[in-house]
């Protein structure tokens, strides 16, 4: 991962105070799935990230992934997530247990008190291998994990605007699930985090 993770520790999630509800139980969901759930923390894998977020768009989509109960965790605190896998689906096992950094989740984690985000995410690392398998990857591979359906890129630089555009609209209109991430030359980067708020080497989510 090119950091020092000699810091970090690991704790249940059902043992992390801010995780806990006001009856100090611990939900899988929210009420209602957000793609504003998902938040990015010390592992590079925005790429992954954002393809859960953009789902998250649909939150049924989410919900299906997971074996579990669709709202409370269970006493074992042991989740199952589907994952598909080089075209096949699989039933990824995981616990709770989360690394912790200062009592707080020093991966991903929820914007709220519940845990579908680094579950999926520590059952993806899983598939994977290890958490540093995920710190680097393609959207599209992310896709195509979460939904066991093929999925396109395009170069902007190879659309003019009004054909970027009718394509972004009709993939929107069949509810397609739309992401992307910004690729440029240093002398740019600056520029475009500058002017446009975006930063390079980085993945965003359409919604």
């Amino acid at each position: 991962m090119g950091k020092n993770w000699t810091s970090i520790t690991w704790k249940k999630a059902s043992e992390i105070p801010s995780l806990k509800n006001a009856s100090h139980k611990m939900d899988i969901f929210p009420e209602k799935v957000s793609p504003n759930d998902v938040v990015q923390g010390g592992l590079g894998d925005c790429w992954f990230l954002t393809a859960i977020s953009a789902l998250a768009e649909y939150p049924e989509r989410i919900k299906k992934l997971f074996l579990n109960d669709k709202h409370q965790t269970n006493s074992a605190n042991i989740y199952g997530i589907k994952i598909c896998k080089n075209g096949i689906w699989e039933n990824v096992i995981v616990d709770d247990w989360l690394p912790i950094r200062y009592n707080q989740p020093v991966f991903s984690k929820s914007n709220g008190k519940f845990v579908w985000v680094p579950i999926i995410e520590k059952a993806y690392a899983k598939a994977h291998g290890s958490y540093k398998a995920i710190e680097s990857g393609n959207i599209d591979e992310a896709m195509r994990d979460l939904t066991g359906a093929p999925s396109f890129s395009i170069k902007i630089s190879e659309k003019s605007e009004d054909d970027l555009w009718r394509i972004i609209k009709r993939c929107d209109e069949k509810k397609f699930v739309l992401s992307c991430s910004v690729h440029t030359t240093e002398e740019k980067s600056e520029l475009y985090e500058k002017e446009y708020g975006i930063m390079t080497a980085h993945a965003y989510t359409l919604i």
